[in-house]
């Protein structure tokens, strides 16, 4: 809601907040939903996603979040696939 409101301090806040959980089963095997990371990346807020996926290696150990950093960096914006459904 923050970030159809053009709150970004806020949305940015709240991706880097789901970056810090602790983890559970079923994000360290399939990963957190990356619709506002997305979104954020549309926006032009690169850094803030790229923040996120080192928290997020916290809990999951996935060559995405690798593959998904090499793209941000370079300027792209990642297929996110499934992790934009769940």
């Amino acid at each position: 809601m923050a970030l159809a409101e053009a709150d970004l301090a806020t949305a940015k806040g709240h991706l880097l907040a789901a970056g810090k959980v602790s983890g559970a089963p079923t994000l360290g095997r399939f990963g957190p939903n990356m619709r506002l990371a997305a979104d954020l990346l549309g926006r032009g807020e690169r850094q803030v996603v790229l923040e996120c996926f080192e928290l997020c290696a916290n809990f999951w150990s996935s060559d995405k979040l690798k593959d998904w950093a090499a793209l941000v960096r370079g300027g792209r914006t990642p297929d996110f696939g499934a992790n934009l459904v769940y």
